[in-house]
């Protein structure tokens, strides 16, 4: 199958990542199905990866715990909805991260029932738990094809892969979360994860920019990460805001990073643009 690869985005601007790789086999361009892509990664990018950790964990246990949607009905609902926006990205993801990130957001609440269905309703041990499911996300994350690999890292094309490796990363961000926040309390927990979370990505960024695995570890750092911060936003046993204010403040930390990678994306192709003109 011979590939035709189109860059969409430069890794021009010093602060972010606007690298998307198009790739579609010959003569089948105009199906947005049949195109594969990849997300350039750098700061923005794991930014709203890490808030829309911390925004799924609120989210998933505002929908269960407050909207009246427990137990299966709650899981299977965030499901289809998850479905619904990876189909969404499929068809509309070559002109817009919109779908992708509702998916990412949704998918990870979905996985904090997820998880706490195996902690608590069938009691696991939360250390067993979250070495399997590391193990597993990391399998099926390095059976992902490299989509690019820019001077910010390498990133997966996006697909079922992607997507089952991403599912298992958010169920093992809740159980690692709360093994941790058991053992040490929610704000030091959330402290210490997100100092681990930016040791990952910044020994990534140095030493293993092209190696495919950082990628997926950098996300089980950045799923554990979330946990802790909206817990310990919601938690009387943190900063006790209460579950839906706190869902509002990590929505909007997400809102902001994406934000902030939408500028650098319009910046950095304003630049190509003039670049290209000369």
């Amino acid at each position: 199958m011979r590939l035709r690869q189109d860059m969409v985005g430069y890794d021009a601007m010093p602060t972010d990542l606007v690298w998307a790789a198009r790739m579609g086999e010959a003569g089948m361009d105009g199906d947005p199905r049949n195109w594969l892509r990849a997300l350039g990664t750098g700061p923005a990018f794991w930014l709203a990866m890490f808030a829309a950790s911390a925004f799924g964990t609120n989210l998933g246990d505002l929908w269960t715990g407050r909207l009246g949607l427990p137990g299966l009905a709650g899981f299977g609902s965030l499901v289809v909805v998850s479905a619904l926006a990876i189909w969404g990205d499929r068809r509309i993801g070559l002109q817009t991260e919109f779908a992708y990130w509702v998916a990412i957001v949704v998918l990870r609440a979905a996985a904090t029932n997820a998880a706490d269905f195996l902690t608590e309703a069938l009691h696991l041990g939360f250390a067993p738990v979250a070495l399997g499911l590391a193990a597993v996300a990391l399998a099926v994350g390095s059976r992902t094809r490299a989509g690019l690999v820019g001077r910010r890292g390498a990133s997966p094309v996006i697909g079922g892969r992607y997507w089952t490796a991403m599912f298992v990363a958010g169920v093992f961000g809740t159980v690692a979360g709360d093994l941790m926040n058991r053992t040490v309390g929610v704000l030091a927990s959330a402290a210490a994860l997100t100092a681990l979370l930016t040791l990952v990505l910044l020994l990534r960024a140095r030493w293993f920019p092209g190696f495919m695995l950082s990628y997926w570890v950098a996300v089980l750092a950045e799923r554990a990460a979330g946990t802790p911060v909206g817990d310990g936003l919601a938690s009387r046993h943190g900063v006790g805001l209460g579950l839906p204010i706190a869902t509002g403040c990590t929505a909007a930390l997400f809102a902001t990073a994406l934000f902030w990678r939408e500028r650098g994306r319009r910046l950095a192709m304003t630049a190509a643009g003039f670049e290209a003109a000369r």
